[in-house]
């Protein structure tokens, strides 16, 4: 049965995360118990048979699929709060999906994968921030979550064409003129 099954698996590509618990149990029994003991084999044998099982299972599940009012949730918040992180590993967990459907899906449903659309966001926000005037570059590279204040220079540059400073001073000018 175990081979019938494995041999007629599709190309179709299933979350595998689950799978990884059992991989560690065969390396730790591979690791671990000695050569020469009569329980390896049996120890081996049975950690592989489960994992073969659970291959077969997960084939047979269809895989689930982020919908668009959980990505909508993500975006929502994103715009709202880009000074959070948003791992790709959380939020696969969160919406019970695989870190490959939710960097697919969110691309298709933003235009942009997700890292960069919270870029894009914490650009955004940097400006409104600037225009404020009431926090240093420092201070806005800090509170959107920048690893450093070139870091967020280098990156609001890529973005706008300007580092924040040029980008603060062209705004003023613009706004005195009016």
């Amino acid at each position: 049965w175990i081979v019938r099954e494995l041999t007629s698996l599709s190309g179709r590509i299933f979350n595998g995360e689950k799978l990884e618990p059992l991989f560690q149990r065969i390396f730790q029994i591979y690791d671990t118990v000695p050569r020469s003991s009569p329980e390896r084999s049996l120890l081996l044998r049975s950690a592989v048979m489960e994992l073969l099982i659970r291959i077969v299972e997960a084939s047979k599940t269809s895989p689930k699929t982020a919908t668009n009012a959980q990505l909508k949730e993500i975006y929502d918040e994103m715009v709202s709060h880009p000074e959070r992180d948003y791992p790709i590993s959380a939020l696969a967990e969160r919406l019970g999906v695989s870190r490959t459907n939710i960097l697919n899906r969110f691309k298709k449903f933003t235009g942009l994968p997700p890292h960069a659309f919270l870029m894009a966001q914490r650009i955004l926000k940097a400006k409104e921030l600037i225009e404020q005037g009431d926090r240093s570059i420092s201070a806005i590279a800090d509170f959107l979550g920048f690893s450093s204040s070139q870091h967020f220079s280098t990156a609001f540059r890529q973005a706008t064409g300007k580092k924040p400073k040029e980008w603060n001073a062209s705004k003023r000018k613009v706004h005195s003129n009016e």
